[in-house]
């Protein structure tokens, strides 16, 4: 496609209109872009529920659509965002780390594609290479169907880590086909919360002990000596101002967030349910799971799909 991403720092402010910080995307630091500046993109449409991880990340209330260049006539999806939203110094922060990320997986076969980001008038336009395929869940079939889709996915995450990232977020629905044949290409997807691992702030709150990005979903895929050290710190108020509460604390450990994942992820894909007893039908919290994962010993279903 005939997108294109700025090929140095010093052409980014011309070419995306952002900023002078190049991916970074410091949208508050420079006049709005003109309103006359035209868009890329047309024949918009809302993406499909089967695509729509193709461009779903953590940015704030992102619109996603399908749209076509101009130029070329080429698909791709579209994900538009207020500028008004990036007016915090923590949202601006999110969407230049991403993008930055996004940058990094440049080239790889089986890392979603970022091809444009621009400011067009109130708006922030991010072209991403559009997974036609939708989730790999809905076409898997057979054990060799995972094991093709697992090696796919390995071999993306294997090209973030050698570039220092860790994706932070691998689960079933962010693993996408690139299209409807049968030897499409297995997509991973999602790139709101990976990083350069020294950056990651994988904290805890001081009160409650959480993580601050938990949830019942995201629980099921955190790795067990992450649960170990969280409940083994004695919070206190000091911990929690000096230390900030951080739990990954080398590059070894980092890793091992996304390869657990990758695991569970796995097991979703030839069972049809979580390990440990995850989504059995008993009510789930946080807690429970966080218990489970520890305690129980990991068991296979004599069936699929539980």
């Amino acid at each position: 496609m005939h997108f294109r991403l700025p090929p140095s720092i010093h052409q980014v402010e011309a070419m995306w209109r952002l900023g002078p910080c190049a991916s970074c995307s410091c949208v508050s630091d420079v006049a709005p872009a003109s309103s006359s500046r035209k868009s890329d993109s047309v024949d918009l449409r809302p993406l499909s529920a089967g695509a729509l991880s193709a461009s779903q990340s953590q940015s704030p209330r992102p619109g996603l659509y399908t749209a076509r260049h101009r130029v070329t006539q080429e698909l791709a999806a579209l994900k538009v965002l207020d500028r008004r939203l990036l007016r915090q110094r923590a949202t601006r922060r999110r969407l230049r780390q991403e993008v930055r990320v996004l940058q990094l997986a440049r080239g790889h076969q089986n890392l979603l594609q970022l091809h444009e980001a621009k400011a067009v008038g109130a708006r922030v336009e991010l072209a991403f290479e559009l997974a036609r395929g939708g989730e790999v869940m809905r076409r898997l079939r057979s054990e060799r169907d995972a094991s093709r889709v697992l090696q796919q996915a390995a071999h993306g995450l294997q090209f973030l880590h050698e570039r220092g990232v860790v994706h932070g977020e691998v689960r079933p629905e962010h693993l996408l086909f690139s299209d409807d044949e049968p030897d499409a290409r297995v997509l991973l997807a999602a790139f709101g919360r990976a990083a350069p691992w020294r950056s990651l702030t994988l904290r805890c709150r001081p009160k409650t002990r959480g993580f601050l990005w938990d949830d019942v979903h995201h629980a099921r895929f955190v790795p067990p000596f992450l649960l170990r050290r969280k409940n083994g710190l004695k919070w206190t108020e000091a911990v929690a101002e000096d230390k900030g509460g951080r739990l990954v604390t080398n590059w070894s450990e980092t890793q091992q967030i996304d390869v657990w994942a990758l695991g569970v992820t796995l097991y979703v894909m030839l069972c049809g349910c979580f390990p440990f007893g995850g989504g059995d039908g008993r009510e789930d919290n946080v807690a429970d799971i966080e218990r489970r994962v520890l305690q129980e010993k990991l068991t296979f279903p004599r069936t699929a799909h539980c």
